[in-house]
């Protein structure tokens, strides 16, 4: 017995963050879903997901597919208004805006002179028909009105990089190369709330608060406050995983299993 908790102090003291209670998420439903890869859920509960490069949109009421030949491959899909579905297609240096049907409404490409020649690493939604963008040749983060095919500064010279992202109208996050938290708002007042754990995959809820992966179990971890909550989930494995209205989805080979937790 001593040595299993010797063992556990030494993990967890090793990933830089002290336990809190452990969160039982509450399993409520099952989604058979075969697929390469899964982008999440948007407001009305419609799932996300590719096979060989084709994005589809699967709910109740809903069944639409996407796929562009000429960019290939997504790296990533951002949901934050379902209306306005944002696809980045990293190597391609491009981004495709579709409706909620998947019809096309703008194609950006950065690599232009009206963008400053962009070489964007990350891209997501903001307010005021707006992108997000980190752009690798400044290592800065702006934003290109959609409108207008134009680009706005919001902050200085970033030395950290970044490796994962989130974003909401008003606030862009994202995470360095050292795992610092940052977020700036739009008017470019970037700020750090601490640091983040090692960690295998992560979902950034806000700049206080993230799910994260370590060793095939998942945790929510307080950035502040330097704790993490083990989530007492049935998978052992998963692809990925999404959270947002009080649902956890978790997918994996088999599927997508619904969880109803609560997040503080």
């Amino acid at each position: 017995m001593k040595q299993k908790t010797l063992l556990l102090f030494i993990f967890w003291f090793g990933l830089g963050f002290g336990q809190k209670a452990k969160i039982q998420p509450e399993k409520i439903d099952f989604l058979s879903v075969k697929a390469s890869g899964y982008f999440g859920q948007d407001h009305f509960g419609n799932n996300y997901f590719v096979t060989e490069n084709v994005l589809y949109k699967k709910g109740v009421n809903e069944n639409v597919q996407y796929q562009n030949l000429a960019f290939g491959a997504i790296s990533s899909v951002d949901l934050l208004n379902p209306l306005q579905v944002v696809l980045f297609y990293k190597p391609f240096n491009a981004v495709v805006l579709l409706d909620n049907q998947f019809n096309e409404i703008k194609t950006v490409q950065f690599n232009t002179p009206n963008t400053d020649f962009i070489l964007a690493e990350a891209v997501a939604l903001a307010n005021q028909n707006q992108l997000w963008f980190f752009d690798v040749n400044s290592s800065r983060v702006g934003l290109y009105n959609l409108e207008k095919d134009t680009v706005k500064w919001v902050s200085a010279f970033l030395s950290g990089g970044i490796k994962a992202y989130k974003s909401d109208y008003n606030m862009f996050y994202w995470i360095d190369n050292q795992n610092n938290i940052y977020a700036t708002s739009l008017y470019g007042d970037a700020k750090t709330s601490g640091k983040i754990p090692n960690y295998d995959s992560i979902l950034i809820l806000d700049s206080n608060r993230v799910l994260f992966s370590k060793d095939n179990e998942l945790f929510f971890y307080e950035v502040k406050k330097q704790e993490a909550s083990k989530l007492e989930i049935f998978e052992k494995t998963f692809v990925n995983y999404f959270y947002k209205d009080g649902i956890l989805t978790i997918f994996t080979n088999q599927g997508i299993t619904y969880y109803k937790i609560k997040l503080e």
